[in-house]
């Protein structure tokens, strides 16, 4: 499962009117986060979804593609990868 924070993830003061105008800061920023289950069964905790990001950031359009992200890859029994609206990819590994 895949949980995001907010669609102004970036921006520094999301509750402001303009929060999708608004450029990051710099830095780390939380987009969301995964859960892995199999099953019903959790296979992981919550882990956060993190992109980096340099000052004056901003999504390159203002729709859900560049704000939200792709579902889940499942690459084999052991790794997930996103694709971030940042442009990167995130993979992630996880134990059984």
């Amino acid at each position: 499962m895949l949980y995001t924070k907010n669609e102004e993830w970036w921006s520094p003061d999301p509750e402001a009117d303009d929060a999708l105008e608004q450029p990051a800061l710099g830095g780390e920023y939380e987009l969301g986060t995964l859960r892995v289950f199999q099953g019903k069964r959790p296979l992981s905790g919550p882990i956060p979804i993190i992109a980096t990001l340099p000052a004056g950031w901003l999504p390159e359009a203002q729709t859900d593609d560049a704000i939200f992200f792709d579902a889940p890859i499942f690459l084999d029994t052991h790794h997930v990868q996103i694709h971030l609206p940042t442009g990167k990819t995130w993979i992630y590994r996880f134990y059984l």
